[in-house]
């Protein structure tokens, strides 16, 4: 832990917008593909073990020329004994630099599920350097629009599919296999579907900042783009491809999600060794040092500076159980992409929830998420409890998730490289507060007055317990009217929102309305009107703008418990001008 906040004191900010950077010169001499001929051996340059880079021999068995990107590729077939034991070209090798006649030629990228393992496919060091003439965009948080297409596959990737079949007949291109740390196997069944790729269990080391030249990896050399990392880590393993004396870098040979210009960083690789595999063999690895930053991720490969180290999002995570008095704090960091945040934080987090309390249970978890950034006041925090009964945890961040989309992908401004702190109090025990009574310490109040409620509340499975709250009678206030207790509804919180949105016109406002909408775990007691207000029926008060009346003026009160509230009651009461005496 101690190292992860040195690596934030050391943090530098990457400029928001780079102008296109100088033409890309590998350290190394290349030979372009115009000389590249079928029969032509070679090598190619990995780390099957620890991080010693080694040899392998290849040979070119012909190029594909395509119009789409990449546009030509080189097929190769590989040997050798490293190369035999690995059990063919493994996931993890994307990026081992590809030699002819001692010059750089590409780098290895693509090969087949279930396919010839010892064949495979390599994009040429021209166009991986092209990568460089794109423009590098590091806002905190890029626009929707800019982020909407990673959602689904795209053109290329289907074309890319076909691509290989007609040339190869295998059925598929071979999947990035992401390396997780620090969550539980649910949590990685789901980012496997969010992520399009295999998610493993791996290790995770040190992710602390290498400063200084030893940050500057050989190609051949086994390095991860983090997407998340700390008490949590999710990367992706690949190989450097190539440096230049500025200390830009090209690796992968493909895109990870081709997002375009991105800000995530890119760590040295410990390989444990290649596990076999039928579908296909890939590196079991462990991200180390942070060594630099991936600007960006197309589909001829992933390109960044080494040195240099862009914001991230910092996410802390608290969990207290309940039933053994066990407090644990996790700490982690992720990409600052707002796609990526409200992509996979739900799963990160509750996946490491899952591995802190060592077990997926119904019952009772009350939570506090709070948010620190551009704009949000301070300890500005929201909470609620939910029950379930067979994945409390879960239907917990089902509740998180659509709250962090309006407060990271609001609309109004940007936060920059925000803080979330998450807190979780779990308990087995399904907590429920059931509403059970209400007495009136009077049937007739008087307009401008006060009536006394005395609720009933009984905890699951335990002693009722009983308290009194003084509502108060507005002046204007008259006729039949009822006193009700009920739970407070969180599913109003949208069409809140939605109906005083023509009101809210800055994060500030929609800040605010978040933290007062009505919670699971309130008990709302208020005074209602039974007659209908004839004048209020063609304008109706919206239901946020009605409760923070209700509650400046006293005629509603709310009492917020640790449980989750179920049921409702009211009785009538009669507001005259004056009332009666008995």
């Amino acid at each position: 832990m101690k190292s992860m906040l040195k690596a934030l004191a050391v943090w530098i900010c990457l400029c928001a917008s780079v102008a296109c950077a100088a033409p890309f010169r590998p350290s190394e001499p290349i030979i372009p593909l115009s000389q590249i001929r079928p029969g032509m051996k070679g090598y190619g340059k990995t780390v099957f073990h620890g991080r010693e880079i080694k040899t392998f021999p290849v040979e070119v068995l012909g190029i594909v020329k395509k119009k789409e990107r990449p546009s030509s590729l080189i097929l190769i077939r590989s040997w050798g004994p490293d190369v035999k034991a690995a059990g063919g070209l493994a996931s993890g090798m994307s990026g081992s630099p590809i030699y002819f006649d001692g010059k750089l030629a590409g780098a290895f990228s693509f090969g087949w599920d279930f396919g010839d393992p010892f064949m495979g496919l390599v994009t040429p060091i021209e166009q991986m350097a092209r990568l460089f003439e794109y423009r590098d965009e590091i806002p905190p948080f890029p626009a929707p629009a800019q982020i909407a297409a990673p959602k689904v596959r795209t053109e290329l990737d289907s074309k890319f599919d076909e691509l290989y079949t007609r040339y190869v007949g295998a059925s598929s291109e071979r999947k990035n296999v992401i390396i997780a740390d620090g969550v539980s196997r649910r949590a990685m069944k789901k980012l496997e579907s969010r992520l399009g790729g295999r998610v493993l269990t791996g290790g995770s080391d040190d992710n602390h900042v290498l400063p200084g030249p030893r940050q500057r990896p050989a190609p051949g050399a086994s390095v991860s783009a983090l997407l998340a990392w700390g008490d949590v880590a999710l990367n992706v393993c690949g190989t450097l491809t190539a440096v230049d004396s500025s200390g830009r870098f090209l690796a992968f040979g493909h895109s990870f999600k081709n997002w375009g210009a991105v800000a995530y960083p890119i760590a040295y690789n410990t390989i444990h060794g290649i596990v076999g595999s039928l579908e296909s063999p890939f590196k079991l690895s462990s991200a180390a040092n942070i060594i630099g930053t991936v600007t960006q991720d197309r589909p001829e490969g992933i390109a960044g500076y080494l040195g240099r180290y862009a914001p991230a999002v910092s996410v802390s995570v608290g969990v207290e159980d309940l039933d053994s008095g066990k407090k644990t704090l996790k700490r982690f960091q992720m990409l600052s992409d707002q796609y990526a945040v409200l992509l996979l934080l739900p799963e990160l987090v509750s996946g490491l929830a899952d591995t802190v309390m060592g077990r997926v249970s119904g019952g009772t978890v009350r939570y506090t998420v709070s948010v620190d950034g551009r704009g949000v006041p301070r300890n500005w925090a929201v909470g609620d409890v939910v029950t379930a009964k067979e994945d409390a945890l879960g239907e917990a961040m089902l509740a998180i998730s659509p709250l962090l989309e309006k407060v990271i992908g609001n609309s109004y401004q940007d936060l920059g490289a925000v803080g979330i702190d998450f807190h979780f109090a779990v308990s087995a025990k399904h907590k429920k507060l059931l509403i059970e009574g209400l007495k009136l310490d009077s049937q007739y109040a008087a307009s401008g007055g006060e009536i006394t409620a005395e609720v009933t509340l009984r905890p699951w499975r335990q002693k009722p317990e009983t308290r009194r709250f003084k509502l108060k009678v507005p002046p204007s206030l008259s006729g039949a009217c009822a006193v009700v207790v009920r739970a407070g509804s969180p599913s109003d919180q949208e069409d809140s929102l939605q109906q005083t949105r023509s009101r809210v016109s800055s994060l500030a406002q929609m800040l605010s309305e978040l933290k007062s909408a009505e919670r699971a775990c309130e008990v709302v007691i208020e005074l209602v009107p039974q007659t209908p207000d004839e004048s209020a029926a063609s304008a109706p008060e919206p239901g946020a703008d009605a409760r923070r009346r209700k509650l400046k003026e006293g005629s509603m009160r709310v009492f917020r418990s640790e449980y989750v509230v179920d049921g409702s009651i009211q009785t009538p009461v009669l507001v005259v001008s004056q009332e009666p005496a008995l």
